[in-house]
């Protein structure tokens, strides 16, 4: 009869184990999920004209001499970026990145190259 109730205690033990682990699975498993993306909210939006004017164009694109009226102004920007030491410093890099990224292409890309050649093949004497 003691070896019958051993028998029953540890298979009752091994599946309140079970049933605990179960348990305890479902409880955490909902906590381990990535969250959901948060879109952020929309701005204020932009009104259809400022001070009454409507335009189609971009400043960007306006040449300076266009955008400025004052000649003497003008001729000072085009004055400083002519000698503006970090302006060429950024112009040399974008250079260099160009020039690296012709030669990562060049890796792994195939080209065609177009040669000729010529050579002269003489017997031995003494064969």
């Amino acid at each position: 009869m003691n070896l019958s109730v051993r028998f029953l205690n540890t298979k009752h033990k091994k599946h309140a184990i079970a049933i605990a682990i179960v348990c305890s699975f479902l409880l955490v498993l909902p906590a381990c999920h990535i969250p959901d993306l948060r879109h952020p909210d929309p701005g204020p939006g932009l009104p259809e004209s400022f001070n009454g004017a409507t335009s189609s164009g971009n400043s960007s694109q306006v040449a300076i001499e266009e955008f400025f009226n004052d000649p003497k102004l003008t001729s000072l920007i085009d004055q400083a970026l002519v000698g503006n030491q970090e302006l060429k410093i950024l112009t040399e890099d974008v250079q260099i990145a160009k020039n690296m990224i012709m030669a990562r292409q060049g890796a792994y890309l195939p080209f065609v190259t177009i040669g000729g050649g010529a050579s002269v093949n003489r017997p031995p004497l003494h064969a």
